[in-house]
């Protein structure tokens, strides 16, 4: 199966999944009507009626709708790639082996590429049932005025007698059922000319009320709400390729996360996870300055984040501006206390400005947290047998080698620690062992302290 019908069939199971879980919910949320009773009398009735429900509902369904587009033309696409011809020489063998492969494809796939055709279809039925449902609530008049437009292009061109008015009532009435639950029609009875008033009475009514609703909802909040289903929809976009640059940066596909990231951020340029996934490809690809900018960048929208706060102290270490990087650690365990990364970097520091009870206290820190975190066992002990507390740097390696017994490096430093406390035979013992193991510098000290 060639490379394109899988990434698009790929795509097609994950958008159809989370589209039909959205449109389940849709499902779950509809309530039945009554249509014998107006829309505007409906509207009346609900004085405590929401219509910020009804808004964020309309953005969810466009939303909706546009996703469905996409996979329908994801399915479109791939029903296309199914039944193209193979191009190839005739009487080739390769080429009878593409037909024969071909075959294969499109006798597994094309019954459920249909199938989710289908699918699709209905579901874009609903959707659209449901948002027209849902501009009736907000706005129906404007619903109205878009299907009795034609009525009223059809009723300038008809000849009116006087004894048709009731064919055209009739007639108007079977092709807009609408207006029996919208607006109240008044019969004008008379000559022509009050027939012919009656016929514009439709139009005219619907633009009177129109406007009144349009004076009760001000431009401003009609151009917010406008403004805010353009960005849900923008948002949503933007989403959609911020999870597939983090899929690709899952793969260190770097380059491919990148161009994927522009495009999210330039439907949200404000998206805080799009703009730091960037800011961490550039330093996993080693553009630490670069890194650095974005880090910048997505701190003027959410400067809360620990996690930020240590991205930039490890971009900075990279630089070699220790002190920097030292400052940003703080600032990452100062809003998150558990921050055990943050505390285990600073230590480091702390140890190679031979600030050893410094880095101490945060190897203190960690071991509170997680007393499971065996990697600041081995480093504090490092940092005590720095400080000379033998008793202490011993007992941390040994709760270390409980963890991992293959690390050659800490028999020796154990073995130092022993030797430093005038316990020469099990300090030799480990300095044996090391040197077993392979440690060169254990050797050095066996020769030196043991005589062997």
């Amino acid at each position: 199966m060639n490379s394109r019908v899988f990434s698009i069939l790929l795509f097609l199971l994950s958008g159809f999944s989370l589209f039909s879980t959205a449109q389940s919910a849709t499902g779950k949320n509809k309530k039945s009507k009554n249509h014998d009773v107006s829309q505007q009398e409906e509207l009346n009735n609900k004085v405590d009626y929401d219509s910020t429900i009804d808004h964020s509902r309309l953005m969810l369904l466009d939303a909706m709708l546009e996703l469905n587009d996409a996979l329908e033309a994801g399915v479109k696409a791939s029903l296309d790639s199914l039944n193209s011809p193979v191009v190839g020489l005739a009487n080739d063998k390769h080429t009878a082996l593409l037909i024969i492969k071909k075959a294969k494809e499109q006798e597994l796939l094309l019954p459920y590429l249909q199938h989710v055709q289908d699918s699709l279809t209905e579901d874009s039925r609903i959707i659209v049932a449901e948002r027209k449902e849902i501009l009736m609530r907000l706005n129906p008049l404007d619903i109205l005025q878009e299907e009795i437009a034609p009525a009223e292009t059809k009723m300038e061109n008809l000849v009116i007698k006087n004894d048709t008015f009731n064919r055209i009532e009739t007639d108007t009435m079977r092709q807009f059922p609408e207006l029996k639950s919208g607006i109240a029609i008044r019969k004008i009875p008379g000559n022509k000319t009050d027939t012919w008033k009656h016929a514009h009475a439709v139009v005219d009514t619907a633009a009177l009320a129109r406007y009144e609703l349009n004076e009760m909802q001000p431009t401003e909040a009609r151009d917010q709400s406008s403004k805010r289903e353009s960005d849900t929809v923008s948002h949503i976009k933007a989403n959609f390729f911020l999870a597939r640059a983090k899929k690709a940066v899952e793969l260190k596909q770097y380059s491919r996360a990148s161009d994927l990231l522009g495009k999210s951020l330039d439907l949200w340029n404000r998206n805080y996870s799009a703009i730091v996934c960037l800011a961490d490809v550039d330093a996993e690809t080693g553009s630490y300055t670069k890194a650095l900018k974005g880090y910048d960048r997505a701190m003027k929208i959410d400067s809360t984040q620990a996690s930020l706060f240590f991205k930039i102290g490890m971009a900075h270490l990279n630089l070699k501006k220790k002190y920097e990087a030292f400052e940003n650690f703080s600032r990452a365990i100062g809003i998150d206390s558990q921050y055990v990364l943050a505390y285990m970097e600073r230590a480091d520091i702390s140890s190679g400005w031979l600030k050893y009870e410094s880095a101490v206290e945060d190897y203190n820190a960690v071991i509170k947290i997680n007393t499971n975190y065996y990697q600041a066992y081995r480093l504090r002990g490092i940092a005590y047998l720095m400080l000379r507390n033998f008793a202490s740097a011993s007992d941390d390696f040994t709760r270390y080698i409980i963890f991992d017994p293959s690390d050659s490096s800490v028999y020796y430093y154990r073995g130092l620690a022993k030797v430093g406390n005038n316990d020469w035979l099990e300090g030799c013992m480990d300095l044996s062992t090391a040197a077993d193991m392979g440690h060169v510098a254990a050797k050095k000290a066996l020769k030196e302290n043991c005589d062997l």
